[in-house]
């Protein structure tokens, strides 16, 4: 069944496949004259070949087997080259047509396969070939008419004729005109349809140029709009890193390696402005040559002859297309393939802080719309940094609001003893036993922000204390804590009440008196009477005195004696 549909005209052979439309148009045309010749010649070699047999016409005989069997042959060898199979078919046509001219004369059917040999010649090789096919007709017309007249070429009896000459002469002249006319018109048609075919491959080329260079500019957009997707969803993940990555090192180095994984890139590194603010130095970078620079402390100076100097200095961020033709780049020699690289200031408050390099080993791998994704990661950056910044500030700042608490808790509760020496309390439990040597004992600090302020000790029987129990204790620990400061903060307030009191009743007194003595007696009195003191004196300086002690401390205004 392949096999038949090989031999069909709308399958065209390999070596026609892809070659000019009216090529493949001309062998569907050829192979469909083949398959109709054949089918045709079957049918008159079916009609023709007994009388032949019974009139022992030899030549007959031979003429149409011959032309059966090459047509046969001519008609399942496709893979015969185009103009051999073409050639041979009009050659067919031309010999049969110059046979039936010598055997039956002009009235015979050559004059019509003649034409037919030129019609077919012009569509199938073209209109100059059918003009040599028409001229070389003629000629062998000519030649027969001549050998039949000089007795050479023997007409059947029955067809012979003393006017041959001028019969030869009109038909000459009727396939002339024929001819022309056919021949004129064939041509016409395959020169038009050569035409319309270029114009239409033309056309066909141009359409799928288009068609290409439109798939180019889709494809390219596309890979644009993935590019920017991946650098948008990058910026996306940076920035939440932010809240979970509070460490300043871990997040420069996950955000380095982030932005080169993610876009694909050379090299990306990150720079930060030293406390004098002459030089970037390397924080972070990617891959082994980062971690060659970072562990010999690799600096550029700011404002200098790196993109990174510039960029920090001019806040501003820098392009190079091409560093091979940048003025202002520093060769590294730890990357010696970058042929792009754009650097990036970071900045906050006005202030840079820093900047990212990132680097490609392709020319031209930045535009603008990369240069505003990346510096909004940089921005965020910044944005992290000053957080950063000042989450270790708020941490320094609490750590010593932390010490200053548990320092004044441990003043205040010293004062407290000092003021009250016995404070300790133990209660023992009539109804329970005496511990013994084996007896359990628990110590448990009593903590108050973070300060010891005192110890629970509890001794019980042989049993050990129970999770419960221990958690029971610890609970009446931190309320005894807090109850404890409670307390100390109401009798404090209770002595500063009472410290303000005396303040307006010594301030009252001081108003009442008129003369020096007074307000010294009573000054005296008054701080008697305070806890723990034991005697006061209280003098005025004389000029020496007053001399020496400005010597001695420029910043006091006078000189007070205490003696107690």
């Amino acid at each position: 069944m392949n096999f038949w549909k090989t031999l069909w005209p709308s399958n065209s052979p390999a070596h026609i496949i892809g070659k000019e439309q009216i090529l493949v148009l001309r062998e569907k045309i050829l192979q469909t004259l083949f398959l109709s010749t054949f089918a045709l010649s079957t049918l008159v070699y079916g009609l023709l070949i007994n009388p032949a047999i019974k009139n022992n016409d030899t030549t007959v005989m031979v003429l149409l087997t011959g032309t059966l069997i090459i047509l046969l042959v001519l008609t399942l060898a496709r893979k015969m080259t185009y103009t051999v199979r073409s050639i041979s078919f009009i050659a067919i046509l031309f010999v049969l047509g110059n046979a039936s001219l010598i055997l039956l004369g002009n009235s015979g059917s050559g004059f019509l396969l003649l034409i037919t040999s030129v019609t077919v010649t012009t569509i199938l090789l073209g209109p100059f070939a059918g003009a040599g096919s028409a001229i070389l007709s003629l000629i062998a017309m000519l030649l027969i008419s001549y050998g039949i007249e000089n007795g050479q070429f023997t007409l059947a009896p029955q067809l012979a004729n003393p006017n041959t000459g001028l019969g030869w002469a009109q038909s000459g002249s009727i396939f002339v005109l024929v001819v022309g006319a056919i021949g004129s018109s064939v041509s016409i048609v395959v020169v038009g349809l050569q035409r319309a075919l270029k114009q239409t491959l033309a056309s066909s080329k141009d359409l799928e140029e288009q068609r290409d260079t439109l798939f180019r500019a889709v494809e390219e957009r596309t890979a644009d709009l993935e590019r920017r997707i991946v650098q948008i969803r990058t910026a996306t993940e940076i920035i939440r890193s932010f809240s979970s990555i509070l460490h300043t090192e871990e997040l420069f180095q996950y955000v380095v390696d982030l932005i080169r994984d993610q876009l694909d890139l050379y090299y990306v590194g990150f720079f930060l402005v030293d406390p004098t603010h002459q030089y970037a130095i390397l924080k972070a970078g990617t891959g082994d040559a980062g971690q060659v620079m970072m562990s010999t402390r690799h600096r550029l100076p700011i404002g200098g002859v790196s993109m990174i100097g510039w960029s920090i200095a001019n806040r501003k961020p820098r392009i190079a297309l091409d560093v091979e033709e940048e003025g202002i780049h520093f060769k590294n020699p730890q990357l010696p393939e970058t042929r792009s690289e754009l650097a990036l200031p970071i900045i906050s408050r006005n202030e840079a802080l820093g900047a990212l390099t990132i680097q490609s080993m392709v020319e031209n791998a930045f535009d603008e719309d990369d240069i505003t994704i990346l510096q909004g990661i940089a921005d965020s950056l910044g944005v992290a940094l000053e957080n950063a910044r000042l989450f270790d500030q708020s941490q320094k700042d609490l750590a010593e609001i932390s010490s200053l608490n548990r320092q004044y808790i441990q003043q205040s509760w010293f004062n407290e003893t000092a003021v009250s020496r016995d404070l300790a309390f133990t209660y023992e439990n009539p109804g329970a036993h005496v511990a013994g040597p084996a007896g359990q004992k628990l110590q448990l600090p009593i903590w108050l922000r973070g300060q010891m302020i005192g110890q629970i000790e509890i001794e019980k029987d042989t049993e050990e204390f129970s999770g419960d129990e221990i958690e029971l204790v610890e609970s009446i620990s931190s309320q005894t804590a807090v109850a404890l400061e409670s307390a100390r903060l109401l009798q404090e307030s209770q002595r500063k009440a009472t410290q303000e009191e005396k303040f307006i009743e010594l301030t009252s007194r001081f108003s009442q008196a008129f003369n020096i003595d007074d307000i010294l007696k009573i000054a005296v009195k008054e701080l008697g009477q305070l806890p723990s003191i034991s005697e006061v004196s209280v003098q005025l300086a004389n000029q020496d005195q007053v001399s020496r002690q400005l010597q001695q401390t420029p910043q006091n205004n006078g000189n007070r004696e205490h003696t107690a």
